[in-house]
């Protein structure tokens, strides 16, 4: 009787250790994936809820729910679920039941979040001695700032937070961090190039644009200058006449013409220019008779 009653205890601990569950927090975002803790080899369940959403037998695999065909897998090898882009409405309840031994039921409580958000950062203000940060996102959401690895500034429901940076920190490793119960995403920030600038940099290089712009100005003007004089001297160089002389632009002065007896005469100009005139050629009738 006593033995009787020792092997229906055991049995009793055993259903009870069946069917207790094992309570575990998960958290995914959405379009993520995310792998239930559990090995189901031989045959078991998946519930959503209490819904069976898939059952393993004979080492085989098969989905009940059909809005779960494209986004759930199990691994023959490993036997463990996944569900694969993750959507808000995946969270809930998820229980593994394995029906070989070991036996055992497992319980996950899986929330979804939105993916964390990739901060930005602007500069607000600078002085000679300090630079304030500005770190936004869109939703509200846990934001913090960084210098090298200690956290100097948070927030934990906010769109932004302002940080304020003095010039000996300069050369330290800034970072803005914004963060969802799922994940975290940063943003480095090279603080003395978004604050502070090389100043003798920036003055020799406005010295080299100055002195290129003036070589520019000068060479211009000495082509444009060359250009009119070419076209000046073009229009003092002297024409040619028909006849292939050449006249100055000077005016000219003529002597005066005197006749001699051959009918022929020479005229000189006082400038430049030699003209010969000659008198009208008459043609004389001789009497043949």
């Amino acid at each position: 009787m006593e033995t009787k009653i020792r092997i229906i205890f055991f049995h009793f601990v055993m259903v009870v250790s069946a069917a207790e569950d094992v309570k575990n927090n998960l958290t995914g975002v959405v379009g993520g994936n995310i792998t239930l803790p559990g090995s189901v080899l031989e045959k078991g369940f998946l519930l959503f809820g209490s819904m069976i959403i898939a059952q393993v037998y004979k080492s085989g695999f098969e989905i009940e729910e059909e809005i779960y065909r494209n986004n759930l897998d199990w691994n023959n090898t490993t036997g463990l679920f996944t569900v694969t882009d993750l959507q808000r409405n995946n969270s809930g309840i998820y229980t593994i039941e394995s029906k070989r031994p070991p036996v055992f039921v497992l319980r996950y409580t899986l929330t979804v979040y939105d993916s964390a958000e990739t901060p930005a950062v602007i500069r607000l203000n600078v002085t000679s001695d300090s630079c304030s940060l500005l770190c936004s996102v869109d939703k509200e959401t846990t934001l913090s700032w960084y210098k090298d690895d200690q956290m100097v500034n948070q927030s934990s429901s906010a769109s932004s937070l302002t940080l304020i940076v003095h010039k000996q920190d300069a050369k330290s490793s800034f970072r803005c961090v914004s963060a969802s119960p799922a994940e975290e995403k940063s943003l480095q920030v090279h603080v003395s190039t978004s604050c502070w600038t090389d100043d003798t940099g920036d003055h020799s290089r406005r010295y080299w644009i100055i002195i290129a712009v003036i070589v520019c100005f000068i060479i211009v003007s000495s082509v444009l200058c060359l250009v009119m004089k070419y076209f000046q001297q073009k229009k003092k160089t002297p024409r040619h006449t028909q006849g292939g002389s050449e006249c100055e632009d000077s005016a000219l002065e003529y002597s005066v013409i005197q006749h001699s007896n051959s009918r022929s005469q020479d005229v000189e100009a006082v400038d430049h220019c030699n003209i010969t005139v000659y008198d009208k050629l008459e043609v004389h009738h001789m009497n043949l008779t």
